[in-house]
């Protein structure tokens, strides 16, 4: 079952790409597709050669960029790459780690023949990367393909000669002047223990069940796919380096490649008293696997970032959504300017914690119920400071004009309360398109914690749907 539709809202490859028209603009491609009976082009995914053609092809059409990846080395699958680098933009805006709009540096560990995740966050997003691998062969293809984009400014290849997974010494003066502070890690470790263990995920775990081979050619040298211990003891021994690079480094984060492995990584994690997590899962194709995330000096709590997907039972309640008729009134920028002028009028505090060309999202929380029987409180207000209703035939009538369907501000904004939150929901408003190739403006509201409860956020959204 493909998984795209739980793939990151951002990522591109949500729809995949057309081989039809990816084979006419490059040739390298087009010498692997096949046309089928019906007319569809596709490539043969159990070969290695047509996967390089493709994410050769899909990285110069969609990004730019000309990579050279080794015919020995691991084929990198962009929409797993693009996830987690999205992932990481996430963490970025809501932890504002770019504070003032300064760089953002970044270190990938294991940063492979292709220096796939320093390229595309620097091409993507401006980073300053710096690509850290300990292979002879991958050090020299990764500098070159470096230096192939012209992205020396932004992306530096060190090599590391130790047995340090994250050593201060390889990353120092890679950039001049030398940042004070990295803003995360990223790394994608090997996955297996030993070549028998590759070997294994092949086979059926029931003699009765058998496992269909996998969908895609295997790719990478042994290097790159198997460690000793595995991911978990790899990802364990960087969690013990991350405590002296603390004061380097803000985040420290990981692929993982077996949901196996998330419970025994965060077990760690908390027997070493590391309390600042952040979870999510990165689902494309057929594929899923997990990221984890850690800080020695940040607050990964915020609710939107931590998602606590592995090992919970209790699926997540959709968010609340709401589609706005698009006319020529209603661009993204004025319904944004809008509904952020709505949430200051119901004193709802609010803060960016995503931001996108076509998708904005907050964190919102508010103290006390603003919102309910605005109607009734206006009309209190106005007999109180001894007027009438615009548009009601006498004072007291009660009788209600058009105009009062908008339920209006409260006359006063709540006094912040000092004790907790009545409700703390994220909201996004972003661009769709449809089936019909046309575009919606769709706002998703969900309740993240509070007494109030989903149906305090329920009465925000009707609220912002009378009045815009």
């Amino acid at each position: 079952m493909a998984l795209n539709k739980k793939m990151h809202p951002r990522n591109p490859y949500k729809k995949p790409p057309s081989f039809k028209e990816l084979a006419l603009k490059n040739e390298e491609f087009r010498q692997q597709a096949k046309i089928d009976i019906s007319g569809k082009v596709t490539i043969d995914f159990k070969n290695a050669d047509a996967l390089r053609a493709l994410t050769r092809a899909l990285l110069k059409e969609d990004w730019g960029l000309d990579v050279v990846l080794h015919p020995e080395y691991l084929v990198p699958t962009l929409p797993l790459r693009i996830n987690y680098i999205l992932w990481l933009e996430d963490l970025v805006a809501a932890l504002n780690l770019n504070e003032s709009g300064n760089p953002v540096y970044g270190i990938d560990i294991g940063t492979g023949a292709s220096c796939i995740y320093p390229l595309l966050a620097a091409k993507k997003n401006g980073w300053h990367m710096v690509g850290v691998e300990k292979n002879e062969v991958c050090f020299n293809y990764a500098q070159q393909n470096v230096a192939r984009n012209n992205l020396e400014s932004l992306v530096k290849v060190r090599r590391n000669f130790g047995e340090t997974i994250i050593d201060a010494s390889t990353i120092k003066d890679s950039f001049q002047p030398d940042p004070n502070m990295f803003q995360f890690t990223m790394c994608n470790p090997p996955f297996f223990g030993s070549e028998e263990e590759v070997e294994k995920t092949n086979k059926s775990r029931s003699a009765h069940t058998p496992r269909p081979p996998p969908n895609n050619a295997r790719t990478g040298s042994t290097n790159e796919v198997v460690v000793e211990g595995g991911e978990v003891a790899f990802v364990c021994k960087m969690i013990d380096e991350s405590f002296q690079v603390k004061d380097r480094i803000k985040i420290f984060s990981t692929m993982l490649g077996h949901k196996t492995s998330v419970s025994k990584v965060l077990k760690y994690l908390k027997d070493q008293n590391i309390c600042e997590i952040s979870s999510t899962e990165f689902c494309q194709g057929q594929v899923t696997r997990w990221g984890l995330a850690w800080s020695h000096v940040v607050c990964l709590t915020c609710e939107t970032l931590s998602n606590d997907i592995v090992g919970t039972k209790q699926k997540p309640k959709p968010p609340l959504r709401h589609v706005f008729p698009r006319n020529a009134d209603k661009t993204f920028d004025s319904v944004v300017q809008k509904l952020l002028q709505k949430m200051d009028q119901l004193d709802v505090q609010y803060k960016c914690v995503i931001k996108d060309v076509k998708s904005v999202g907050y964190q919102g929380t508010a103290f006390s119920n603003t919102w309910s029987n605005q109607r009734r409180k206006r009309r209190e207000q106005l007999k109180k400071d001894g007027l009438t209703p615009e548009g009601s035939g006498s004072e007291g009538t009660g009788a209600t004009s058009p105009g009062e369907r908008d339920d209006g501000p409260p006359p006063k904004k709540a006094k912040q309360s000092e004790a907790a939150p009545l409700v703390t929901l994220g909201f996004v408003l972003r661009e769709e398109q449809t089936k019909e190739d046309t575009t919606d403006l769709v706002l998703d509201m969900c309740w993240l914690n509070g007494p109030g409860g989903r149906e305090s956020v329920h009465q925000i959204m009707q609220y912002m749907k009378n009045n815009l």
